[in-house]
């Protein structure tokens, strides 16, 4: 194990990992907008999957040198973040209940659902069970509390993993990547085509950089 570490946990900043995070996320972005996931609390912004990454940012530009990062757990993760003063208290608290909120959350929507899922009800009868068993008193509480949540957990993503500001040029770049990145789905690409892009013809031009990208990896066999 003590041979395996330094691979996993590396005493240099490699910041080319933060950068890799952050076009996971937008791919991952991507597909919530594709799918209209837009109440989904893990994907979503500020959901379950942010905090994961703001962990795990620390643990690769940190966790080389402090063992106190180098855990599996989330929730031990955030208290050895605290002890480094890496996040305020405050910011480590609001990520610390989101985690826990989101998750009881979600066993709950599984456990109605009987299936695996993160996506909040549309139904009226399901959400007031919802609500209920969140012990609230109305959906409408609910999503409030729900939302301030997660408003916190993104304002924390912004700071650490989010873009910079991005001038024309690099939105431009952003959507390129995540063009290249999508290549394999047609429809994912036609959306990032037709709604960030904005060209005429999204269909014949996803169709040309699905081909362009076989044929260059038939060229690098």
């Amino acid at each position: 194990r003590k041979i395996l570490r330094p691979f996993v946990f590396r005493r240099y900043i490699d910041f080319s990992a933060i950068q890799s995070l952050r076009r996971m996320k937008s791919m991952i972005s991507s597909e919530v907008r594709r799918r209209g996931l837009t109440n989904n609390i893990k994907l979503g912004a500020g959901g379950i999957r942010e905090i994961e990454f703001i962990a795990q940012v620390f643990q690769l530009i940190r966790g080389g040198r402090e063992p106190s990062l180098r855990n599996r757990g989330l929730l031990e993760t955030l208290n050895g973040i605290e002890e480094l003063a890496l996040l305020t208290p405050q910011e480590v608290s609001n990520l610390e209940a989101a985690y826990k909120y989101l998750r009881q959350l979600e066993n709950l929507l599984q456990a109605m659902a009987d299936k695996q899922t993160q996506t909040l009800p549309d139904c009226d009868i399901e959400r007031l069970k919802l609500a209920t068993a969140m012990q609230l008193e109305s959906w409408d509480l609910l999503i409030e509390q729900t939302q301030q949540r997660m408003n916190k957990v993104h304002q924390v993503f912004e700071t650490l993993i989010g873009d910079d500001e991005e001038d024309e040029g690099s939105t431009i770049a952003r959507h390129f990547h995540e063009l290249w990145d999508m290549a394999n789905k047609q429809d994912v690409l036609e959306l990032i085509l037709d709604q960030d892009i904005q060209v005429e013809e999204p269909a014949i031009f996803s169709k040309a950089i699905i081909n362009f990208k076989a044929d260059l990896a038939k060229k690098t066999l």
